[in-house]
């Protein structure tokens, strides 16, 4: 019988010795892995919002959780659709729109206090609601699509500083409110200017930007059936599916669809805001650009205006031949 203090033979202590050593390699590369995801993470952070993941406070997903995205953007009975009172700017336009509008900042880090805003009463962005009373001021406003609105926010302060040192005005402080809506085109800005005098608004100079929308978003409406002078077809897509009849399957699915992408989008956000990896972060960013790619192509697909959606009877037709 063999000696329990026997030593094991050689074979079976060079077997334990290189299970030891592959594990202790599994491990190292393990670690390496993470860490590498980690400064990965940390990177891209970095380069997509500006600062250091670990040093940046991110703001928690609140509200009720069955919210969706979508609903950041209503329907207004005035000018066709608005920004949510108290949408963050942050929460509105997407990480790559952000940035275009951080272009030319002098510190990309430090971003302008304009980026720290929320939407006003009326779904403008502006530190004031609306209407504005201030008296001793020389009101702008500054109205149009999306040009408009970052012209307001990004050279609202410099045109009102330019606009102070005139000696017409006295010394006077100067407002320039935002009044731009992304995607808009005329008759729309007349009728937020014409809401806004209602309101009993006062302007002493109103800028309006247009043209671009006019001409692009025009011609898809002339590809549409839809005249001109309507806002452009894909918000009325959206809102014609809204309307339509419950008994119209394919506008259903579509709503169906949009809202399981409102919901993948809003739990990649709330992942976002609640992980302490950068790594993670990343993962979650780029899935959420997935869904929003997903999103356009969708929006693309909608249906058409009309159908069973009582919108076509107040949207009036295209009375031209329209171009191919």
């Amino acid at each position: 019988m063999a000696k329990l203090d026997q030593a094991p033979p050689t074979g079976v202590r060079g077997s334990r010795r290189r299970a030891a050593l592959w594990a202790i390699s599994v491990g190292i590369t393990v670690v390496s892995c993470a860490l590498l995801f980690g400064l990965v993470g940390v990177a891209f952070y970095a380069r997509q919002e500006g600062g250091l993941f670990y040093a940046a406070k991110r703001e928690s997903i609140t509200g009720d959780p069955q919210a969706r995205p979508s609903a950041i953007t209503v329907f207004h009975p005035y000018y066709t659709f608005s920004i949510r009172p108290d949408v963050p700017f942050s929460r509105f336009w997407q990480p790559q729109h952000a940035r275009a509008f951080l272009e030319g900042v002098a510190d990309p880090s430090r971003p302008p206090s304009w980026t720290k805003l929320r939407a006003n009463n009326l779904g403008f962005y502006s530190e004031w609601d609306y209407p504005l009373h201030e008296p001793e001021a020389f009101l702008v406003g500054i109205f149009g699509g999306s040009v408009a609105h970052s012209f307001a926010l990004q050279g609202g302060e410099r045109l009102a500083s330019q606009l102070s040192a005139l000696p017409p005005l006295g010394g006077r402080p100067v407002r320039t409110l935002d009044f731009g809506s992304g995607g808009s085109k005329q008759p729309q800005q007349l009728f937020i200017l014409a809401y806004l005098l209602h309101l009993e608004q006062r302007f002493d100079f109103v800028i309006n930007l247009d043209g671009f929308n006019e001409v692009a978003l025009g011609g898809l409406n002339v590809k549409e059936g839809l005249d001109t002078s309507m806002p452009s077809a894909i918000h009325l897509r959206s809102l014609s599916v809204l309307a339509s009849s419950p008994n119209d399957i394919k506008a259903l699915r579509y709503r169906v669809a949009l809202d399981d992408l409102d919901v993948q989008d809003r739990a990649l956000a709330e992942r976002q805001a609640e992980t302490d990896s950068a790594g993670l972060w990343m993962l979650a960013e780029l899935r959420r650009r997935r869904v929003i790619q997903e999103r356009r192509r969708l929006a693309a697909s909608s249906p058409p205006v009309g159908g069973s959606s009582p919108l076509v009877a107040w949207t009036p037709p295209f009375k031209g031949e329209a171009e191919d």
